[in-house]
């Protein structure tokens, strides 16, 4: 809805704003949505690319590496010295 900070950062590129308590201007900006799906598509692509490369996302995907990575490696410490962690 166009309230708040979102008219400053959702642009037409971006996403669709309709304004609050207002049905006919949802129901309005759906069937723009059902009539365009071009635009459908590269909105819900942005928003997919958005999503992915966040930097949470991004964040979580390197402590997710790096823990794995720190796994093997006390894996292989394990191995090569004997440790049983049975």
């Amino acid at each position: 809805t166009r309230v708040g900070g979102l008219p400053e950062i959702i642009r037409e590129e971006t996403g669709v704003l309709v304004e609050p308590r207002n049905p006919a201007s949802l129901a309005g900006a759906i069937q723009q949505m059902l009539e365009n799906l071009e635009r459908f598509d590269r909105l819900r692509i942005s928003t997919l690319a958005a999503r992915e490369f966040s930097l949470h996302a991004i964040g979580k995907r390197h402590n997710e590496l790096y823990v794995m990575l720190m796994e093997r490696k006390k894996a292989r410490y394990r191995q090569k010295s004997g440790i049983y962690d049975g």
